[in-house]
């Protein structure tokens, strides 16, 4: 991984702030609306200005909201943007985002290997219902990246760092590069790589995440995340026209307070995943196993995630086993789950393993043929490998499992 001086756990670390009670944890503000003392002041914050009479400029909590800001400004730290919006699920922060910032007859390339949902909503619903022409593009092939691009009308570019599920990565700089020099903005979905990879700091305009994988890591609020310059994120908030405040995506306080908390451990959560998930890839290589793991020198984007990482948070909590057929991969999930490796389960960034077939799960809104040719084998398994219980006890229950399924002798 490359060197620097600059560290997100660090910047994350140093963006804590004490509660106005000097609580070392903040309190909670359940708030759905704010008082104000003067009416003008109202005035002045629903035309997008600054009060003059109080500190407070929260007007309610569809709008902002103090614990909600609170997370917004954790997160922001960490990426290296200027501001942040939280919201209620990824695919929350994935829509407002790119909505903000389409018109009509506005020209999109996105990534064909991205999570299902997205997918679904930009072939579906995006293109449909804003009137813009979407294009497919393969982003480790810059060639195909240049020629797609059209000047002056391509609006955004968008793909995921660590692509679900096959785990491609591009490189940030060499498209973010692309994008400045003909007007485009550049969108990036880091929710595989938190810590891992600071896509700002590569050229990416926009940062979206799932708060609900690895940032939360406890799989108990569903979140979402935009990350970007002070005037984006003004410009979702915006009382006339602003995707977050209309469509009310709205973060609830209590899982802005428990997921900054969850934020502290972030470091040790990664640097955990990372640890095992290299491990088990290494050992699952040498067995003659089809491993897709960015971390291994095999892997074809390795030097590019080498590159772009930020020393000490390794290469990623997921692998991808491909076992020929979907039938083989879905006995073998049964296995694992009744060999207690893990749970059988969609998602990923929680402490036990989970795992689940992506093309007939979180993948399936993407058609077979396209599956296909992004790579996406009908018996591939998405595992996102956890950090309990003994790694030892748990690959020996990994490798039990293979044998019982015939995938190994």
């Amino acid at each position: 991984m490359n060197s620097s001086f600059w560290d997100p756990a660090q910047a994350l670390q140093d963006a804590f702030v004490l509660g106005d009670d000097m609580g070392v944890n903040p309190c909670i503000s359940p708030s759905t609306t704010f008082a104000y003392y003067d009416a003008e002041d109202m005035t002045r914050v629903f035309s997008g200005q600054k009060p003059l009479k109080q500190k407070s400029g929260y007007l309610y909590t569809r709008h902002t909201n103090p614990t909600v800001c609170r997370l917004g400004s954790l997160i922001a730290a960490m990426e290296d943007t200027e501001a942040c919006a939280p919201v209620a699920s990824g695919m929350a922060a994935i829509t407002c985002a790119l909505n903000q910032l389409v018109e009509k007859g506005d020209h999109v390339i996105s990534s064909p290997c991205i999570y299902g949902g997205t997918y679904a909503y930009q072939k579906n619903l995006f293109e449909k219902h804003f009137g813009v022409t979407l294009d497919f593009a393969d982003f480790t092939d810059l060639d195909e990246v240049n020629k797609k691009l059209v000047v002056s009308k391509t609006r955004l570019v968008y793909f995921e760092t660590i692509a679900n599920p096959v785990l491609a990565v591009a490189s940030i700089p060499d498209i973010a590069q692309i994008c400045k020099e003909n007007g485009t903005v550049l969108v990036v979905d880091n929710t595989f790589s938190p810590l891992i990879v600071t896509p700002a700091q590569h050229g990416a305009d926009i940062v979206v995440y799932s708060t609900t994988k690895f940032l939360s890591g406890s799989s108990i609020h569903v979140g979402g995340a935009i990350c970007g310059s002070e005037n984006f994120i003004d410009s979702l908030l915006n009382v006339r026209d602003g995707w977050v405040m209309l469509a009310g995506p709205t973060m609830d306080p209590f899982a802005a307070f428990d997921i900054a908390k969850d934020l502290e451990s972030l470091p040790i959560r990664v640097k955990a995943h990372s640890t095992r998930a290299a491990i088990y890839a290494n050992r699952l290589k040498d067995l003659g196993l089809e491993v897709h793991y960015p971390g291994l020198a095999s892997h074809p984007h390795h030097v590019v995630l080498s590159n772009i990482g930020n020393p000490d948070y390794g290469f990623g909590g997921m692998i991808a086993l491909d076992l020929g057929t979907e039938a083989k991969a879905k006995s073998f999930a049964n296995r694992l789950h009744a060999l207690k490796f893990g749970i059988l389960a969609v998602s990923l960034g929680f402490s036990q393993t989970l795992f689940s077939c992506s093309g007939s799960s979180t993948s399936s809104e993407i058609p077979e043929d396209k599956q296909k040719a992004m790579g996406l084998s009908p018996g591939l398994l998405r595992l996102s490998i956890g950090y309990t219980g003994n790694m030892e006890i748990m690959w020996q229950r990994l490798e039990q499992a293979l044998k019982e399924e015939d995938l190994i002798s």
